[in-house]
């Protein structure tokens, strides 16, 4: 018989016993199971799942910018986001965007991009998931 070894209402171990199984710690309470796994709640009566709950996928920063360049080109964004660059007066946007490596997705002068290319906080985490993914 499965049984689950519960402490302060939480299943810490699940084992195989028979009924005549003694524990010896009386802080545990032993109760017959077919479900309970370990880390479920019990309330003396019924076994409760534990509730799980999923981080959502982190967004990769900084990202090497000619992949980014890739995604917009692929998006058929590239011009729109180089005219954007071209008319601005942010000479470190100009900079990075003519001779960097990697931009962060969290800089400002990439978010106020990202906007005049319409996209939004979402759309600019899609960007950098989909850059990131990217390899020769």
């Amino acid at each position: 018989m499965r049984k689950a070894l519960i402490r302060n209402g939480i299943v810490e171990n699940t084992i195989e016993a028979d009924d005549n199984f003694f524990h010896p710690d009386e802080n545990v309470t032993l109760v017959t199971t077919d479900i309970a796994g370990i880390g479920w709640s019990y309330d003396g009566t019924n076994f409760t799942a534990p509730i799980i709950e999923l981080q959502p996928e982190p967004i990769p920063t900084p990202v090497e910018l000619w992949k980014i360049k890739a995604v917009l080109e692929q998006d058929n964004l590239i011009t729109q986001a180089n005219n954007y660059v071209t008319a601005s007066n942010n000479t470190a946007l100009k900079a990075v965007w003519q001779y960097g490596s990697t931009i962060d997705r969290h800089t400002q002068s990439f978010i106020d991009l990202g906007t005049s290319i319409g996209l939004d906080s979402n759309g600019l985490d899609a960007l950098f998931k989909s850059a990131n993914a990217i390899s020769l």
